[in-house]
């Protein structure tokens, strides 16, 4: 499938907004569906060295195309859901069909400051639009966006990030489970800062459209490693501070529990070929109202939620409240999850 692209102003083609100028991040999203890619047009040449620049000149020819399925212009930002949608129908008239769609979706390139300021809000619209979780919208979500407005600008990679969270987290977990109250209160902050900045990956892969499945897996078990580790800390943390082994036990009871639940998923993810993240988990009970019940429970179990508890819990020291609350819910999820890993078997059979 070629996708032809015209470069009449090859100026406005490399324009950089959010770290990717418009005609690379154009490319990227039509490759990952498959296509082909043809520049051509008075300033094509010009425009042709970005391709060496980031390593796509296999993917991207120069030249007069042959028959594409699509004719685009480089004067033009485009959103990858309207490349979607433009791929899927192939218009012979791909402008005159842009003007049917909501303009959110497509912005001309002007030589105007305020173009660039458009199409920021533009992308970064679309990456709210696919937040879920109860605190995240709200709060997280509102600094991540500050930091990653920074950094995507920058040459860090969203693995990289990922990494400097993961030690972030592994070290605030160290902090959660002192003795002293005033240490466990930046422990709080540091697992709040971890799930600030664990958005941050994730918003850069998909403003610079290079998002991988390795890069998807690593942050997904970062996550349920450091989810686990405050978790371990929780409850080590008040065994010896309260000196009986009473919490050690059901500590690491509700660990297994915790563990369980997590095999699950990834058993799902992995024989289903769903990719790596947990949203992706359906459950195997069956029933339209078992899976309605389970949608408006599922953002109690997302990370948001139960970052922003422990965090709450710590800061008012209510840790024994904190313990039986996670060793609860750890029971609870582990037999929901249970029985749909059971029952997935017994469809499958």
């Amino acid at each position: 499938m070629e996708v032809a692209i015209e470069v009449a102003d090859a100026d406005l083609a490399c324009l950089n907004i959010l770290g990717l100028p418009v005609l690379i991040r154009t490319i990227k999203v039509l490759i990952r569906k498959g296509a082909g890619i043809t520049l051509f047009g008075r300033e094509a040449n010009k425009a042709y060295d970005l391709v060496f620049d980031y390593s796509l000149e296999n993917q991207v020819r120069l030249g007069n195309p042959e028959k594409p399925v699509l004719t685009l212009s480089a004067s033009y930002h485009y959103d990858p859901s309207l490349l979607c949608i433009l791929l899927k129908n192939r218009p012979q008239n791909v402008l005159s069909a842009m003007q049917t769609l909501p303009e959110h979706l497509w912005q001309l390139l002007l030589y105007k400051p305020e173009v660039k300021k458009i199409i920021e809000k533009k992308l970064f619209k679309t990456i709210r639009l696919n937040t879920e979780g109860l605190i995240a919208p709200a709060i997280n979500k509102r600094v991540s966006f500050l930091l990653t407005r920074f950094l995507v600008k920058t040459k860090i990679t969203p693995n990289q990030i990922t990494f400097l969270n993961l030690i972030l987290g592994i070290l605030a977990a160290f902090l959660l489970a002192d003795a002293s109250w005033s240490t466990r209160i930046l422990g709080a902050l540091g697992i709040t800062a971890n799930s600030i900045i664990d958005g941050c990956d994730g918003e850069i892969a998909r403003l610079k459209v290079c998002g991988s499945k390795i890069g998807a897996w690593f942050d997904t078990l970062a996550d349920d490693l450091v989810n686990n580790l405050f978790y371990i800390a929780l409850f080590v943390g008040l065994s010896f501070s309260l000196h009986s082994s009473f919490y050690l036990f059901f500590g690491f009871l509700g660990l297994i529990f915790s563990l369980s639940v997590t095999a699950v998923i990834y058993h799902q993810l992995l024989t289903m070929k769903k990719g790596a993240h947990a949203a992706s988990f359906t459950p195997a009970w069956e029933g339209r109202v078992s899976r309605r019940w389970f949608e408006k429970v599922r953002p109690l179990l997302k990370r948001d939620f139960f970052i922003f508890v422990l965090t709450i819990g710590f800061i008012l020291d209510v840790r024994l409240f904190l313990f039986w609350l996670a060793f609860v819910a750890n029971l609870i999820a582990a037999s929901l999850y249970a029985v749909s890993f059971f029952k997935t078997l017994k469809n499958r059979k």
